[in-house]
Protein backbone atom coordinates (compact mmCIF):
# COMPACT_ATOMS: atom_id res chain seq x y z
CA UNK A 1 0.00 0.00 0.00
CA UNK A 2 1.20 3.37 -1.05
CA UNK A 3 2.47 6.08 1.32
CA UNK A 4 2.21 9.44 0.61
CA UNK A 5 2.67 13.15 2.07
CA UNK A 6 -0.13 15.85 2.45
CA UNK A 7 1.23 17.63 -0.60
CA UNK A 8 1.39 14.28 -3.02
CA UNK A 9 -2.49 13.81 -1.54
CA UNK A 10 -3.11 17.51 -2.40
CA UNK A 11 -1.87 16.51 -6.01
CA UNK A 12 -3.85 13.30 -6.19
CA UNK A 13 -7.47 14.94 -5.17
CA UNK A 14 -6.50 17.66 -8.12
CA UNK A 15 -6.02 14.98 -10.78
CA UNK A 16 -8.69 13.12 -9.57
CA UNK A 17 -11.54 16.42 -9.99
CA UNK A 18 -9.58 17.34 -12.83
CA UNK A 19 -8.74 14.17 -14.83
CA UNK A 20 -11.20 11.86 -13.95
CA UNK A 21 -14.26 14.26 -13.20
CA UNK A 22 -15.02 13.57 -10.05
CA UNK A 23 -16.43 16.14 -7.80
CA UNK A 24 -14.92 17.06 -4.97
CA UNK A 25 -17.88 17.43 -3.39
CA UNK A 26 -18.36 13.72 -4.38
CA UNK A 27 -14.73 12.92 -2.28
CA UNK A 28 -16.26 14.90 1.14
CA UNK A 29 -19.50 12.73 0.74
CA UNK A 30 -17.77 9.53 0.52
CA UNK A 31 -15.44 10.60 3.22
CA UNK A 32 -17.96 11.39 5.72
CA UNK A 33 -19.81 8.77 5.24
CA UNK A 34 -17.14 6.53 5.81
CA UNK A 35 -16.01 8.38 9.17
CA UNK A 36 -19.67 8.14 10.09
CA UNK A 37 -19.09 4.02 9.21
CA UNK A 38 -15.96 4.17 11.98
CA UNK A 39 -17.62 6.12 14.41
CA UNK A 40 -20.59 3.73 14.50
CA UNK A 41 -17.75 0.32 15.17
CA UNK A 42 -15.68 2.49 18.23
CA UNK A 43 -19.61 3.32 19.69
CA UNK A 44 -20.76 -0.68 19.54
CA UNK A 45 -17.20 -2.39 19.53
CA UNK A 46 -14.59 0.00 21.13
CA UNK A 47 -12.86 -1.52 23.79
CA UNK A 48 -12.39 -4.36 21.59
CA UNK A 49 -10.42 -1.56 19.06
CA UNK A 50 -7.67 -0.90 21.18
CA UNK A 51 -4.87 -3.16 20.12
CA UNK A 52 -2.35 -0.94 18.89
CA UNK A 53 -2.92 2.02 21.22
CA UNK A 54 -0.66 1.59 23.94
CA UNK A 55 -1.94 4.75 25.65
CA UNK A 56 -5.58 2.79 26.62
CA UNK A 57 -8.32 5.58 25.96
CA UNK A 58 -11.68 5.33 27.77
CA UNK A 59 -13.39 2.96 25.56
CA UNK A 60 -17.17 4.69 24.36
CA UNK A 61 -20.10 3.85 27.06
CA UNK A 62 -21.90 0.73 26.33
CA UNK A 63 -24.99 0.91 24.02
CA UNK A 64 -27.50 -0.70 26.35
CA UNK A 65 -30.99 -1.07 24.91
CA UNK A 66 -32.65 2.02 25.02
CA UNK A 67 -29.96 4.62 25.56
CA UNK A 68 -29.45 6.99 22.55
CA UNK A 69 -25.99 7.35 21.49
CA UNK A 70 -24.59 10.53 21.48
CA UNK A 71 -21.86 11.73 19.14
CA UNK A 72 -20.99 15.72 19.43
CA UNK A 73 -18.76 16.97 16.01
CA UNK A 74 -16.24 19.55 15.99
CA UNK A 75 -15.73 21.06 13.02
CA UNK A 76 -13.14 23.77 10.96
CA UNK A 77 -13.98 25.94 7.86
CA UNK A 78 -11.90 23.58 5.77
CA UNK A 79 -12.62 20.69 4.16
CA UNK A 80 -11.79 18.92 7.19
CA UNK A 81 -14.85 20.81 8.79
CA UNK A 82 -16.78 19.55 5.75
CA UNK A 83 -16.43 15.83 5.96
CA UNK A 84 -17.43 16.30 9.48
CA UNK A 85 -20.62 17.62 8.72
CA UNK A 86 -21.33 14.96 5.75
CA UNK A 87 -20.80 12.83 8.72
CA UNK A 88 -23.13 14.68 10.75
CA UNK A 89 -26.21 13.57 8.73
CA UNK A 90 -24.97 10.47 8.43
CA UNK A 91 -24.97 9.68 11.65
CA UNK A 92 -28.15 11.01 12.26
CA UNK A 93 -29.78 9.03 10.21
CA UNK A 94 -28.47 6.09 12.29
CA UNK A 95 -31.19 7.51 15.24
CA UNK A 96 -27.96 8.96 16.93
CA UNK A 97 -28.18 11.90 18.32
CA UNK A 98 -25.95 14.70 16.85
CA UNK A 99 -24.58 17.78 18.09
CA UNK A 100 -22.26 20.13 15.49
CA UNK A 101 -19.80 22.67 17.22
CA UNK A 102 -18.49 25.11 14.24
CA UNK A 103 -15.20 26.56 14.94
CA UNK A 104 -15.17 28.86 11.94
CA UNK A 105 -17.45 31.38 10.35
CA UNK A 106 -15.03 30.90 7.18
CA UNK A 107 -15.92 28.27 5.27
CA UNK A 108 -14.54 26.71 2.03
CA UNK A 109 -16.66 26.15 -0.78
CA UNK A 110 -17.48 22.62 -0.54
CA UNK A 111 -17.84 22.78 3.57
CA UNK A 112 -20.00 25.87 3.00
CA UNK A 113 -22.25 23.69 0.76
CA UNK A 114 -22.68 20.92 3.01
CA UNK A 115 -23.40 23.65 5.76
CA UNK A 116 -26.54 24.64 3.89
CA UNK A 117 -27.54 20.88 3.68
CA UNK A 118 -27.02 20.46 7.41
CA UNK A 119 -29.05 23.23 7.92
CA UNK A 120 -31.98 21.68 6.25
CA UNK A 121 -31.95 19.20 9.03
CA UNK A 122 -32.91 19.18 12.73
CA UNK A 123 -28.99 18.60 13.82
CA UNK A 124 -28.56 21.54 16.02
CA UNK A 125 -25.22 22.99 14.90
CA UNK A 126 -23.42 26.33 17.14
CA UNK A 127 -20.90 28.43 16.44
CA UNK A 128 -18.10 28.68 19.08
CA UNK A 129 -15.39 31.48 17.01
CA UNK A 130 -14.19 32.34 20.75
CA UNK A 131 -12.85 31.19 24.37
CA UNK A 132 -15.53 32.36 25.90
CA UNK A 133 -17.94 30.90 24.27
CA UNK A 134 -16.14 27.45 23.77
CA UNK A 135 -16.15 27.80 27.90
CA UNK A 136 -19.97 27.76 28.24
CA UNK A 137 -20.65 24.65 25.90
CA UNK A 138 -17.62 22.56 26.99
CA UNK A 139 -19.76 20.88 29.55
CA UNK A 140 -22.12 19.68 26.62
CA UNK A 141 -19.66 18.65 24.51
CA UNK A 142 -18.18 16.51 27.17
CA UNK A 143 -21.30 14.94 27.63
CA UNK A 144 -21.13 12.93 24.83
CA UNK A 145 -20.09 9.51 24.28
CA UNK A 146 -17.75 9.77 21.23
CA UNK A 147 -16.46 13.45 19.78
CA UNK A 148 -15.17 13.35 16.27
CA UNK A 149 -12.20 16.09 15.70
CA UNK A 150 -12.89 17.55 12.09
CA UNK A 151 -11.07 20.50 13.07
CA UNK A 152 -8.00 20.97 11.25
CA UNK A 153 -6.71 18.64 8.32
CA UNK A 154 -3.34 17.57 7.28
CA UNK A 155 -0.77 20.41 6.13
CA UNK A 156 -0.76 22.23 8.96
CA UNK A 157 2.11 24.02 9.64
CA UNK A 158 4.04 24.98 13.02
CA UNK A 159 1.60 25.05 15.82
CA UNK A 160 -2.24 25.46 16.09
CA UNK A 161 -2.98 29.30 16.90
CA UNK A 162 -5.46 31.02 18.92
CA UNK A 163 -7.85 29.90 21.01
CA UNK A 164 -8.21 26.35 19.37
CA UNK A 165 -5.05 25.50 21.81
CA UNK A 166 -7.41 25.65 24.36
CA UNK A 167 -10.04 23.97 22.65
CA UNK A 168 -7.48 21.05 22.12
CA UNK A 169 -5.72 20.45 25.15
CA UNK A 170 -9.69 20.87 26.80
CA UNK A 171 -10.82 17.45 24.40
CA UNK A 172 -7.40 15.46 25.50
CA UNK A 173 -8.15 16.01 29.54
CA UNK A 174 -12.61 14.77 28.92
CA UNK A 175 -11.25 11.70 28.87
CA UNK A 176 -13.64 10.78 25.92
CA UNK A 177 -12.52 8.51 23.03
CA UNK A 178 -12.17 11.19 20.12
CA UNK A 179 -12.35 10.33 16.02
CA UNK A 180 -10.03 12.35 14.13
CA UNK A 181 -10.61 12.74 10.72
CA UNK A 182 -7.76 12.11 8.45
CA UNK A 183 -5.11 13.39 11.08
CA UNK A 184 -5.25 14.27 14.57
CA UNK A 185 -6.29 18.43 14.53
CA UNK A 186 -2.51 19.88 15.20
CA UNK A 187 -1.14 17.05 13.74
CA UNK A 188 2.47 17.82 12.54
CA UNK A 189 6.04 17.09 11.90
CA UNK A 190 7.45 20.51 12.16
CA UNK A 191 6.71 20.82 16.22
CA UNK A 192 7.40 18.69 19.40
CA UNK A 193 3.79 17.54 19.83
CA UNK A 194 2.40 17.41 23.14
CA UNK A 195 -1.39 17.08 24.90
CA UNK A 196 -1.60 20.86 24.26
CA UNK A 197 -1.24 21.58 20.59
CA UNK A 198 -2.53 18.30 19.00
CA UNK A 199 -5.69 15.89 19.56
CA UNK A 200 -4.53 12.96 21.55
CA UNK A 201 -7.09 10.25 19.53
CA UNK A 202 -8.78 7.19 20.38
CA UNK A 203 -8.72 6.38 16.58
CA UNK A 204 -7.95 8.23 12.80
CA UNK A 205 -9.86 7.59 9.51
CA UNK A 206 -7.39 8.57 6.86
CA UNK A 207 -8.39 9.37 3.66
CA UNK A 208 -7.62 7.21 0.53
CA UNK A 209 -3.74 6.61 1.33
CA UNK A 210 -1.86 6.93 4.65
CA UNK A 211 -0.16 10.00 5.38
CA UNK A 212 3.51 9.50 6.28
CA UNK A 213 3.37 11.09 9.82
CA UNK A 214 0.57 9.10 11.18
CA UNK A 215 3.18 5.96 10.43
CA UNK A 216 6.12 7.32 12.31
CA UNK A 217 6.89 7.93 16.24
CA UNK A 218 6.45 10.25 17.82
CA UNK A 219 3.95 11.75 15.68
CA UNK A 220 2.24 7.84 15.56
CA UNK A 221 1.55 8.03 19.80
CA UNK A 222 -1.76 10.68 18.32
CA UNK A 223 -3.14 8.60 15.97
CA UNK A 224 -4.28 5.31 17.55
CA UNK A 225 -6.25 2.65 15.71
CA UNK A 226 -6.16 3.84 12.34
CA UNK A 227 -8.39 3.30 9.36
CA UNK A 228 -7.97 3.29 6.11
CA UNK A 229 -10.83 5.01 3.74
CA UNK A 230 -11.46 4.23 0.33
CA UNK A 231 -13.44 7.65 -0.75
CA UNK A 232 -13.61 6.90 -4.40
CA UNK A 233 -9.94 7.85 -5.71
CA UNK A 234 -9.55 5.77 -8.95
CA UNK A 235 -6.93 3.17 -7.99
CA UNK A 236 -4.79 4.12 -10.70
CA UNK A 237 -3.87 7.39 -9.18
CA UNK A 238 -3.49 5.81 -5.76
CA UNK A 239 -0.79 2.93 -7.29
CA UNK A 240 1.49 5.55 -9.22
CA UNK A 241 5.32 4.75 -9.78
CA UNK A 242 6.39 8.55 -8.31
CA UNK A 243 5.01 7.55 -4.67
CA UNK A 244 8.04 5.33 -3.57
CA UNK A 245 7.03 5.06 -0.34
CA UNK A 246 4.73 2.17 0.75
CA UNK A 247 3.63 0.49 3.72
CA UNK A 248 4.34 -3.31 4.47
CA UNK A 249 1.13 -5.31 5.02
CA UNK A 250 0.32 -8.62 5.07
CA UNK A 251 -0.76 -8.84 1.25
CA UNK A 252 2.90 -7.64 0.24
CA UNK A 253 4.41 -10.17 2.17
CA UNK A 254 2.52 -13.37 1.23
CA UNK A 255 3.00 -13.49 -2.13
CA UNK A 256 6.38 -14.67 -0.86
CA UNK A 257 5.52 -16.24 2.46
CA UNK A 258 2.89 -18.57 1.46
CA UNK A 259 4.77 -20.33 -1.51
CA UNK A 260 5.32 -23.91 -0.36
CA UNK A 261 8.21 -25.90 -1.24
CA UNK A 262 8.68 -28.74 -3.64
CA UNK A 263 8.25 -32.33 -2.27
CA UNK A 264 11.44 -33.15 -2.92
CA UNK A 265 13.34 -30.31 -1.06
CA UNK A 266 16.29 -31.01 0.96
CA UNK A 267 18.95 -28.63 3.15
CA UNK A 268 20.57 -28.01 0.32
CA UNK A 269 18.21 -26.03 -1.79
CA UNK A 270 17.13 -24.14 1.37
CA UNK A 271 20.67 -21.73 1.53
CA UNK A 272 23.35 -21.89 3.28
CA UNK A 273 23.89 -18.80 5.68
CA UNK A 274 27.20 -17.63 6.89
CA UNK A 275 27.26 -15.59 9.75
CA UNK A 276 30.59 -13.56 11.14
CA UNK A 277 30.07 -13.07 14.52
CA UNK A 278 30.78 -13.00 18.46
CA UNK A 279 33.84 -12.17 21.01
CA UNK A 280 34.95 -13.84 24.15
CA UNK A 281 32.45 -10.83 26.02
CA UNK A 282 29.93 -11.12 23.62
CA UNK A 283 28.80 -14.72 22.44
CA UNK A 284 25.06 -14.86 22.84
CA UNK A 285 25.17 -11.98 19.99
CA UNK A 286 26.34 -14.98 17.32
CA UNK A 287 24.04 -17.56 19.21
CA UNK A 288 20.72 -15.12 18.52
CA UNK A 289 21.56 -14.26 14.90
CA UNK A 290 22.03 -18.17 14.10
CA UNK A 291 18.78 -19.04 15.91
CA UNK A 292 16.61 -15.70 13.48
CA UNK A 293 18.51 -17.32 10.52
CA UNK A 294 17.57 -21.31 11.32
CA UNK A 295 13.95 -20.26 12.21
CA UNK A 296 13.68 -17.86 8.74
CA UNK A 297 13.89 -21.69 7.56
CA UNK A 298 17.65 -21.50 5.98
CA UNK A 299 18.62 -24.72 5.37
CA UNK A 300 22.24 -24.33 6.83
CA UNK A 301 23.75 -22.09 8.82
CA UNK A 302 27.55 -21.82 9.85
CA UNK A 303 28.91 -19.72 12.57
CA UNK A 304 32.10 -18.35 11.83
CA UNK A 305 33.51 -17.22 16.01
CA UNK A 306 36.92 -17.05 17.56
CA UNK A 307 38.25 -20.16 19.12
CA UNK A 308 37.49 -18.98 22.50
CA UNK A 309 34.10 -19.58 22.55
CA UNK A 310 33.88 -22.59 20.18
CA UNK A 311 32.33 -25.19 22.85
CA UNK A 312 29.85 -22.77 24.27
CA UNK A 313 28.29 -21.52 21.27
CA UNK A 314 28.48 -25.26 19.71
CA UNK A 315 26.59 -26.51 23.11
CA UNK A 316 23.55 -23.43 22.57
CA UNK A 317 23.30 -24.69 19.16
CA UNK A 318 23.13 -28.14 18.05
CA UNK A 319 21.73 -27.56 15.08
CA UNK A 320 24.02 -24.77 13.45
CA UNK A 321 27.38 -25.21 12.54
CA UNK A 322 30.76 -23.48 13.77
CA UNK A 323 33.79 -22.13 11.84
CA UNK A 324 36.01 -21.90 14.64
CA UNK A 325 38.79 -18.77 13.76
CA UNK A 326 41.99 -17.55 14.85
CA UNK A 327 41.73 -14.68 17.75
CA UNK A 328 43.57 -11.76 19.04
CA UNK A 329 44.55 -12.07 22.67
CA UNK A 330 41.30 -10.55 23.86
CA UNK A 331 38.93 -13.20 22.42
CA UNK A 332 37.75 -11.47 18.96
CA UNK A 333 38.20 -11.83 15.40
CA UNK A 334 41.80 -11.71 14.37
CA UNK A 335 43.00 -9.97 10.95
CA UNK A 336 44.86 -13.90 10.51
CA UNK A 337 40.98 -15.51 9.77
CA UNK A 338 40.81 -13.59 6.85
CA UNK A 339 41.93 -16.28 3.98
CA UNK A 340 39.90 -18.98 5.98
CA UNK A 341 36.58 -16.62 5.92
CA UNK A 342 36.68 -15.62 2.70
CA UNK A 343 37.64 -19.57 1.10
CA UNK A 344 34.60 -20.73 3.43
CA UNK A 345 32.39 -18.01 1.82
CA UNK A 346 33.63 -18.83 -1.99
CA UNK A 347 33.02 -22.37 -1.16
CA UNK A 348 30.21 -22.90 0.68
CA UNK A 349 28.05 -19.39 1.71
CA UNK A 350 24.89 -18.12 -0.15
CA UNK A 351 24.25 -15.23 2.23
CA UNK A 352 26.93 -13.26 4.60
CA UNK A 353 26.22 -11.81 8.24
CA UNK A 354 28.97 -9.54 10.04
CA UNK A 355 28.37 -8.05 12.66
CA UNK A 356 26.64 -9.05 15.96
CA UNK A 357 28.74 -9.41 18.88
CA UNK A 358 31.89 -8.68 17.14
CA UNK A 359 33.53 -6.25 19.63
CA UNK A 360 35.16 -2.91 18.76
CA UNK A 361 38.58 -4.00 18.88
CA UNK A 362 40.91 -2.60 16.42
CA UNK A 363 42.57 -5.63 14.42
CA UNK A 364 38.65 -6.87 14.39
CA UNK A 365 37.87 -3.58 12.68
CA UNK A 366 40.78 -4.06 9.88
CA UNK A 367 39.55 -7.67 9.23
CA UNK A 368 36.07 -6.57 8.34
CA UNK A 369 37.04 -3.71 5.95
CA UNK A 370 39.52 -6.08 4.25
CA UNK A 371 37.21 -8.84 3.74
CA UNK A 372 34.13 -6.87 2.63
CA UNK A 373 35.27 -5.74 -0.76
CA UNK A 374 36.27 -9.00 -1.53
CA UNK A 375 33.19 -11.05 -0.74
CA UNK A 376 31.30 -11.93 -4.19
CA UNK A 377 28.27 -12.70 -2.05
CA UNK A 378 25.37 -10.88 -0.53
CA UNK A 379 26.51 -9.52 2.84
CA UNK A 380 24.12 -8.17 6.03
CA UNK A 381 26.44 -5.49 8.11
CA UNK A 382 24.70 -5.12 11.77
CA UNK A 383 25.61 -4.14 14.84
CA UNK A 384 29.07 -3.65 15.33
CA UNK A 385 29.90 -4.22 11.95
CA UNK A 386 28.09 -0.70 11.04
CA UNK A 387 30.23 0.71 13.92
CA UNK A 388 33.44 -0.63 12.17
CA UNK A 389 32.19 0.88 8.80
CA UNK A 390 31.61 4.48 10.34
CA UNK A 391 35.14 5.17 9.65
CA UNK A 392 35.31 3.71 6.37
CA UNK A 393 31.85 4.27 4.90
CA UNK A 394 33.01 4.24 1.37
CA UNK A 395 33.94 0.63 1.01
CA UNK A 396 30.25 0.12 0.44
CA UNK A 397 30.51 1.85 -2.93
CA UNK A 398 33.21 -0.73 -3.64
CA UNK A 399 31.00 -3.46 -3.34
CA UNK A 400 29.64 -5.43 -6.64
CA UNK A 401 26.89 -7.66 -5.12
CA UNK A 402 23.63 -6.87 -2.66
CA UNK A 403 24.60 -5.32 0.88
CA UNK A 404 22.25 -4.79 3.22
CA UNK A 405 22.91 -2.37 7.05
CA UNK A 406 20.35 -3.23 9.76
CA UNK A 407 21.57 -0.35 12.20
CA UNK A 408 19.64 0.63 15.16
CA UNK A 409 19.56 5.13 15.66
CA UNK A 410 22.55 4.70 17.63
CA UNK A 411 24.74 2.81 15.20
CA UNK A 412 22.95 4.74 12.19
CA UNK A 413 23.85 8.02 13.72
CA UNK A 414 27.82 7.29 13.91
CA UNK A 415 27.76 6.18 10.00
CA UNK A 416 26.17 9.52 8.91
CA UNK A 417 27.33 11.58 11.74
CA UNK A 418 24.30 12.47 13.25
CA UNK A 419 23.20 12.46 17.10
CA UNK A 420 20.13 9.42 17.78
CA UNK A 421 17.66 12.10 17.84
CA UNK A 422 18.26 13.90 14.73
CA UNK A 423 17.83 9.96 13.28
CA UNK A 424 14.51 9.91 14.69
CA UNK A 425 13.27 12.98 13.71
CA UNK A 426 14.57 12.39 10.34
CA UNK A 427 14.07 8.79 9.93
CA UNK A 428 12.97 8.37 6.08
CA UNK A 429 14.83 11.75 4.70
CA UNK A 430 18.16 9.88 6.37
CA UNK A 431 17.61 5.86 5.33
CA UNK A 432 16.38 7.26 1.71
CA UNK A 433 19.75 9.27 1.28
CA UNK A 434 22.37 6.54 2.94
CA UNK A 435 20.45 4.13 0.73
CA UNK A 436 21.25 6.29 -2.38
CA UNK A 437 24.49 7.43 -1.46
CA UNK A 438 26.20 3.67 -1.08
CA UNK A 439 23.99 1.84 -3.07
CA UNK A 440 22.68 -0.43 -0.21
CA UNK A 441 19.54 -1.43 1.47
CA UNK A 442 19.13 0.11 4.93
CA UNK A 443 16.98 -0.93 7.76
CA UNK A 444 16.35 1.51 10.11
CA UNK A 445 15.42 -0.67 13.20
CA UNK A 446 12.85 0.75 15.85
CA UNK A 447 9.27 2.00 15.99
CA UNK A 448 8.47 1.77 12.87
CA UNK A 449 10.91 -0.01 11.01
CA UNK A 450 12.41 2.17 7.97
CA UNK A 451 13.65 -0.32 5.04
CA UNK A 452 15.37 1.99 2.33
CA UNK A 453 16.64 0.53 -1.40
CA UNK A 454 19.46 1.85 -3.48
CA UNK A 455 16.34 2.82 -6.17
CA UNK A 456 15.33 5.69 -3.92
CA UNK A 457 12.18 3.55 -2.59
CA UNK A 458 10.96 3.62 1.06
CA UNK A 459 8.79 0.84 2.61
CA UNK A 460 7.54 1.61 6.32
CA UNK A 461 6.57 -1.49 9.24
CA UNK A 462 4.42 -0.98 11.71
CA UNK A 463 4.49 -4.00 13.43
CA UNK A 464 6.12 -4.54 16.46
CA UNK A 465 5.72 -3.23 20.16
CA UNK A 466 7.51 -2.06 23.88
CA UNK A 467 7.97 -5.43 25.05
CA UNK A 468 10.74 -6.21 22.47
CA UNK A 469 12.93 -3.64 24.53
CA UNK A 470 15.36 -5.95 25.11
CA UNK A 471 18.70 -6.84 23.98
CA UNK A 472 19.34 -9.65 21.27
CA UNK A 473 16.20 -8.12 19.39
CA UNK A 474 18.13 -7.11 16.75
CA UNK A 475 20.53 -10.03 16.31
CA UNK A 476 17.88 -12.41 15.57
CA UNK A 477 16.01 -9.77 13.06
CA UNK A 478 19.70 -10.00 11.41
CA UNK A 479 19.74 -13.71 10.64
CA UNK A 480 16.20 -14.02 9.92
CA UNK A 481 16.65 -11.40 6.80
CA UNK A 482 19.71 -13.63 5.78
CA UNK A 483 17.74 -16.73 5.74
CA UNK A 484 14.79 -15.02 3.98
CA UNK A 485 17.62 -14.40 1.58
CA UNK A 486 19.49 -17.07 1.20
CA UNK A 487 16.16 -18.98 0.81
CA UNK A 488 15.24 -16.70 -1.88
CA UNK A 489 18.66 -17.25 -4.27
CA UNK A 490 17.82 -20.78 -3.79
CA UNK A 491 14.26 -21.21 -5.43
CA UNK A 492 13.24 -19.21 -8.80
CA UNK A 493 9.60 -19.60 -7.85
CA UNK A 494 9.60 -17.64 -4.66
CA UNK A 495 11.31 -14.35 -6.42
CA UNK A 496 13.12 -12.74 -9.28
CA UNK A 497 16.84 -13.76 -8.47
CA UNK A 498 19.80 -12.00 -7.45
CA UNK A 499 18.69 -8.68 -7.94
CA UNK A 500 15.14 -8.22 -5.91
CA UNK A 501 15.29 -11.28 -3.22
CA UNK A 502 17.33 -8.36 -0.38
CA UNK A 503 14.16 -6.28 -0.61
CA UNK A 504 11.84 -9.14 -0.58
CA UNK A 505 13.84 -10.87 2.58
CA UNK A 506 14.30 -7.40 4.40
CA UNK A 507 10.55 -6.56 4.05
CA UNK A 508 9.52 -10.43 5.13
CA UNK A 509 12.53 -9.97 7.72
CA UNK A 510 11.00 -6.89 9.62
CA UNK A 511 7.49 -7.83 9.29
CA UNK A 512 7.40 -11.31 10.60
CA UNK A 513 10.10 -10.10 13.39
CA UNK A 514 7.82 -7.72 14.60
CA UNK A 515 4.58 -9.64 14.22
CA UNK A 516 6.26 -12.14 16.26
CA UNK A 517 6.75 -9.45 19.05
CA UNK A 518 3.26 -8.61 18.95
CA UNK A 519 1.80 -12.12 18.94
CA UNK A 520 4.24 -13.02 22.06
CA UNK A 521 3.09 -9.80 23.99
CA UNK A 522 -0.58 -11.03 23.50
CA UNK A 523 0.87 -14.23 25.03
CA UNK A 524 2.59 -13.07 27.62
CA UNK A 525 2.35 -9.31 28.62
CA UNK A 526 4.92 -6.57 27.85
CA UNK A 527 7.62 -7.23 30.28
CA UNK A 528 10.55 -10.37 30.18
CA UNK A 529 10.24 -10.86 26.74
CA UNK A 530 13.44 -12.56 25.91
CA UNK A 531 14.59 -12.16 22.45
CA UNK A 532 15.20 -16.52 22.02
CA UNK A 533 11.93 -16.24 22.94
CA UNK A 534 10.54 -14.47 19.77
CA UNK A 535 13.25 -16.67 17.67
CA UNK A 536 11.15 -19.48 18.90
CA UNK A 537 8.11 -18.56 17.53
CA UNK A 538 8.96 -17.02 14.28
CA UNK A 539 7.29 -20.58 12.45
CA UNK A 540 4.26 -20.56 14.25
CA UNK A 541 3.98 -16.45 13.58
CA UNK A 542 4.49 -17.55 9.61
CA UNK A 543 1.70 -19.84 9.54
CA UNK A 544 -0.79 -17.89 11.86
CA UNK A 545 0.05 -15.27 9.02
CA UNK A 546 -1.01 -17.02 6.30
CA UNK A 547 -3.90 -18.42 7.77
CA UNK A 548 -4.76 -14.88 8.56
CA UNK A 549 -5.21 -15.93 11.95
CA UNK A 550 -2.90 -12.59 12.35
CA UNK A 551 -3.78 -9.51 10.56
CA UNK A 552 -2.32 -6.05 9.79
CA UNK A 553 -2.37 -3.45 12.91
CA UNK A 554 -4.79 -1.18 10.79
CA UNK A 555 -8.61 -1.22 9.74
CA UNK A 556 -9.49 -0.83 5.70
CA UNK A 557 -12.91 0.80 4.86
Amino acid sequence: MKVVTSSQMQEIDKETILSYGISSLVLMENAGRKVSKVAVKIVEKGSSLCRQSYRAPRPPKSCTAGRQVTVCICCGGGNNGGDGLVAARYLSEKKYKVKVFLFSEKLSKDTAANFEILKKTRIPCILVNSGRIFAEYEKVIFSNDLIIDALIGTGLKGKVKGFLTDVISSLNGANIPILSVDCPSGFTSDVKLTDHNCIKAFATVTLALPKQDLLIYPCKEFVGNLYIADIGIPKKLLAQKKIKTSLIDRKLILQWLSIPRKPDSHKGDCGHVFILAGSKNTPGASVLAAKGALRSGAGLVTLGIPQCIHQMVATKLTESMTLPLPETKEGTLSLKAEKKILEFISDKADVVVIGPGLSLNNQTRKLIISILPKIKKPVLIDADGITHLSKNANILKQRKFSTIITPHPGEMGRLVKLTPKTINKRRIEIVKKTSLKYNIFTVLKGASTIIGTPAGEIFINITGNPAMSSGGMGDVLSGLIAGYMAQTLNQNEFGSGWEFSPLQACIMGVYIHGLAGDYLKSKMGERGILASDLADVIPLVSKKTIKKELTDRFFLI
